[in-house]
Formats: C-alpha cells, structure tokens, sequence
C-alpha cells in the first residue's frame, strides 16, 4: 500500500467540479427555457409579443453577462489600483 493518502482524489474531484461550473449552456436548452419562460407569462407561440419576448429574454442574458464581465474588469483594477475612486462602475 502507498502512502500517498486521499489528496489525489480530493484534488481531481476540486478540478471536475470546478471545470464543470465553467459549461456553457446548450443553446437548444437556453431557447426552450426562453420559450417556457415566455409561455408562463402569457404569451401566445408564433405572435409578435412572444418573438419580442424571446427577443428580450436573449438580451437580458447578455447584459447579465456584460455585467459579470465588468465585475472581474473591477475587481482587477482595484486590486492593481488602476482606476481612480470617482470612475468605478456602481454595479456593486
């Protein structure tokens, strides 16, 4: 028997777990949680209302991912001290 313990196995469960929190989403599931989301709220298939739905279901997760986005910019000007107090984003 080795000595080498249960660290390798704590380390490569540490990296599946990680590496898995980084998955992007299929884009097929992406447009069936949009359309659900849309049908919940009352909007009927194949109407102007449900495609503008979809349309802004879409660009609220790309905001949200611009503004995740600017959060790390943040978080490493403040760390490197790059940006002045007065010209932080507010997003906090």
């Amino acid at each position: 028997m080795c000595g080498v313990g249960p660290y390798p196995l704590v380390i490569a469960l540490g990296t599946c777990l990680a590496l898995s929190a980084c998955a992007v989403p299929d884009p097929v599931d992406l447009a069936a949680m949009d359309a659900l989301e849309c049908t919940e709220a009352g909007f009927e298939p194949d109407t102007d209302t449900y495609r503008l739905c979809l349309m802004l279901q879409a660009y609220d997760r790309r905001l949200r991912s611009i503004e995740t986005r600017l959060g790390f910019i943040e978080l490493d000007s403040d760390r490197f001290g790059l940006l002045p107090r007065h010209r932080r984003f507010p997003y906090h």
